[in-house]
C-alpha cells in the first residue's frame, strides 16, 4: 500500500489540475480551497487504496453497512490508471465529487456523495456512470464506416456524445446554446405533450401538427438530441436526452420557475451541473 502522505499529496495535485483547467477557462483562481483539498484527499484514498485502514473515519455508518464486504474502488481499479478528481458541489453539510477513471475515450464516471458528520467529512454514497461494452462496439463499427445515411450518422453522433466527458457535454451546450434554447421553446410551447422523439413520435400519440413535428425533429437531429421528456405533474421540468442505454442516460435539463429540482444521488439523477440559467447537464443511472 502506498504512503498516506504521498497519496494525499497526489490527490491534492490531481484536484488542483482539474480546478486549474476549469478556472483557467473561467478566469478564476486555480487554487482549490483547503476544504476542497481535504475532501479530495478522502475521495482519492477511496479510489487508490486497496484496503481502507480505518473505514469508520472515511465512511458513514450507513454506507459502511451498505458496502459490507464490498471492496473499495481502489481494490478493483487497475494500478497506475488515470484518476481525475473534481468537486461538483459543496455546502456546509453535503458535497459531491466526480472521479473519472480509465481511458479518456472509455472512462467510468464515479460520483461520490459526502456528508459532514460530527465535523468530519465522510462518504455516504457512491454511484457510477458507465456505458456497456456493446455501446462502444457499435460506435466503433459506425466510426469506421463512410457515407453513412443521415439517420445512421445521427445515431453515431448521439452515441459519441453520450460517451463524452462532462467537459465535452458542457462545451457542446455552449457551442449550440441558441439552437438548444430555440428547440426548448418549440417543445415547451406544447403544454399537453409529455414526450417527443427524433422520429416525430409524440406522447400522447399524434399530438402535433405535421409541420411542427418536422421542425422539432429537424432541430433534434441538428443538435444530437434524441428525445424531449417531461411529466404531466411536473410540466416545467424538462429533459432533453442525448442518449444512453436503458436507465443510464445523459442530456440536458431545463427547469422552469415551478420545477422542483431532483436531489442528486437520491433519485435517478446521479449528476447535474449548471451550464446556463435554469439549464443543467445531467446523468442518470
Amino acid at each position: 500500500m502506498r504512503s498516506p502522505r504521498r497519496e494525499a499529496k497526489l490527490a491534492i495535485a490531481i484536484v488542483a489540475m482539474a480546478c486549474a483547467s476549469e478556472a483557467g477557462a473561467q478566469g478564476k483562481s486555480a487554487t482549490p480551497s483547503a476544504e476542497t483539498q481535504s475532501i479530495s484527499a478522502i475521495v482519492h484514498h477511496f479510489f487508490a487504496d486497496s484496503v481502507l485502514p480505518d473505514r469508520g473515519s472515511m465512511l458513514t455508518p450507513r454506507f459502511d453497512k451498505l458496502m459490507d464486504t464490498t471492496p473499495p474502488p481502489g481494490a478493483i481499479l487497475p494500478r497506475g490508471g488515470r484518476v481525475v478528481i473534481r468537486e461538483i458541489s459543496r455546502d456546509s453539510a453535503n458535497a459531491v465529487f466526480e472521479t473519472e477513471t480509465g481511458p479518456a475515450t472509455r472512462f467510468a464516471d464515479w460520483y461520490t456523495y459526502l456528508v459532514r458528520e460530527a465535523g468530519r467529512w465522510k462518504i455516504d454514497n457512491l454511484r457510477v456512470f458507465e456505458l456497456p461494452p456493446a455501446h462502444y462496439l457499435i460506435l466503433d463499427s459506425l466510426e469506421v464506416k463512410k457515407n453513412l445515411p443521415d439517420s445512421i450518422a445521427f445515431v453515431r453522433d448521439r452515441m459519441r456524445l453520450s460517451a463524452s466527458s462532462n467537459a465535452a457535454l458542457k462545451a457542446h451546450f455552449a457551442a449550440h446554446k441558441a439552437a438548444i434554447l430555440k428547440l426548448a421553446s418549440m417543445f415547451e410551447s406544447h403544454a399537453a405533450i409529455t414526450g417527443f422523439d427524433e422520429s416525430g413520435a409524440t406522447i400522447p400519440a399524434n399530438a402535433l401538427p405535421e409541420r411542427d413535428g418536422k421542425a422539432l425533429s429537424a432541430a433534434m437531429h441538428a443538435l444530437d438530441i434524441g428525445a424531449a421528456l417531461r411529466k404531466l405533474d411536473a410540466p416545467q421540468c424538462v429533459r432533453y436526452k442525448i442518449g444512453g442505454v436503458d436507465e443510464t442516460t445523459v442530456g440536458y435539463m431545463h427547469f422552469g420557475a415551478s420545477c422542483t429540482k431532483p436531489v442528486v444521488g437520491r433519485e435517478d439523477v446521479m449528476y447535474m451541473e449548471r451550464v446556463a440559467p435554469d439549464w443543467y447537464v445531467y446523468r442518470t443511472g
